[in-house]
């Protein structure tokens, strides 16, 4: 067998042991993708709240930012003039991933 021939073979082998052993290493983990959920319900007169229902995947810690500038799980609606109205709220997690969620809802004097 010729010198060159056989440095070939020990080369191909050495390539397929480190292929066989990258393999093996498991790929990373990756967060799931986020998923947000928010409903609204009136608190009696002309008061709305609104809380985020669901919140999952991504990379925690989390921060909520409501329309209007509130922040938090929860977020109240002071004055709902008769009408409809939308209120929105945007996650962003830990690696700057955003989700945005929002739900319309009718208000009315409740009394």
């Amino acid at each position: 067998m010729s010198n060159a021939f056989s440095r070939r073979i020990r080369s191909a082998a050495v390539v397929a042991a480190c292929v066989a052993a990258v393999a093996l290493v498991p790929a990373p983990a990756h967060a799931s993708p986020l998923v947000l959920d928010v409903s609204c319900w009136p608190e009696g007169g002309l008061h709305y709240g609104c809380q985020v229902d669901t919140l999952s995947g991504g990379t925690a810690p989390y921060s909520i930012t409501w329309l209007g500038g509130h922040a938090g799980q929860y977020s109240f609606i002071d004055t709902c003039n008769y009408g409809y109205r939308t209120q929105r709220a945007t996650v962003t997690d830990a690696t700057g991933a955003k989700v945005t969620d929002s739900v319309t809802y009718f208000c009315t004097d409740l009394g």
